[in-house]
């Protein structure tokens, strides 16, 4: 009797795992922005093709900055303040009761000094910093060339590194510098004859397939070892776009944002997101289903099978041995 309940307890753990397994999902583009943003920091790449136009570039920037915005959120909470500052430049920051008066100084392109509260810095690298006498940290971020050279500079309580602040900082690519896209999470912009990496991780075998005039897309990939690859593109770069505003703004499509793959179009000059189900998605969807319902159903038989043996065999070795 003691042995019927072990094989039990066996059989009950065994069913458990059936159904937890059979209940795993793919990745929903409601978890948005996970698995990108992990620890407050960035996690992954953000691709555009090598030979990208100008409107999917700019798509990607709009995707950047609103993943900036999340990660100069978390900053925030950890009493990190972040500015930028052009040449000769002005202003107070105060932290409590301390103020301090900053102007920004290049020496060139590449280095920077600031001046605060009468006191000149040392000649500043992008991420090396400044101890003040009260002991807090001023870090030149980086230095940028967009429409005027201006720095990023970050007043803080301890050192920082640069990568975590500016995730665009080794993190957005060409699609040639790629190793191996399925190691990463990805956000990749950009039609699949532009960005050959679209291709890959959507499985397009006719670059120009899949598509649908005056339509962007935004759908998800996730790999067997659970990276995920997100792809925003369209039938053309304005479509791409409209896809790339909608994942920008995603906090005002949430309700929408749903499943691994969305339709983007504009009408009456709004972005609508729908959901995209094709005739192919529909049997795809209908296929995997009767597979994993056909195959816990198989595994479940052979577990009674052998249910029922193990309780007739032990059954007649209890009356063998009276």
């Amino acid at each position: 009797m003691e042995f019927i309940l072990k094989v039990f307890r066996v059989f009950v753990l065994l069913i458990t795992i059936i159904i937890s397994l059979s209940s795993v999902n793919a990745y929903d583009l409601s978890e948005y922005p996970s698995p990108f943003i992990k620890n407050g920091k960035f996690d992954g790449v953000l691709v555009v093709g090598d030979t990208a136009p100008a409107e999917e570039v700019i798509a990607l920037s709009d995707i950047i900055a609103s993943l900036q915005f999340l990660v100069l959120d978390r900053m925030a909470k950890d009493n990190v303040g972040i500015d930028s500052l052009y040449e000769g430049q002005t202003r107070t920051y105060s932290f409590g009761n301390i103020y301090y008066e900053v102007t920004l100084s290049f020496v060139n392109t590449e280095t920077a000094q600031f001046i605060i509260n009468g006191m000149t810095t040392k000649i500043l690298l992008p991420n090396e910093f400044e101890r003040l006498p009260d002991g807090k940290i001023l870090t030149l971020v980086g230095i940028k060339n967009d429409n005027g050279l201006y720095a990023i500079l970050a007043f803080s309580d301890r050192e920082l590194d640069a990568k975590d602040i500016l995730i665009e900082v080794g993190t957005a690519k060409l699609a040639s510098e790629v190793e191996n896209i399925q190691k990463v999470n990805s956000i990749l912009v950009g039609h699949a004859c532009n960005n050959p990496l679209v291709a890959v991780v959507s499985g397009r075998t006719d670059c120009k397939g899949g598509y649908e005039k005056n339509v962007g897309l935004i759908e998800t990939y996730e790999m067997p070892n659970g990276k995920v690859s997100l792809v925003v593109t369209g039938y053309s770069t304005k479509d791409t776009l409209n896809a790339a505003n909608v994942l920008s703004y995603f906090q005002d499509y949430k309700n929408n944002l749903k499943g691994e793959k969305v339709k983007v179009m504009k009408k009456g000059g709004k972005l609508i997101v729908e959901q995209y189900f094709s005739d192919d998605t529909k049997k795809s969807y209908k296929k995997e289903y009767n597979n994993n319902f056909g195959g816990s159903i198989i595994i479940f038989l052979i577990l009674v099978i052998m249910l029922i043996i193990l309780i007739f065999i032990t059954k007649k070795k209890t009356k063998a041995k009276k």
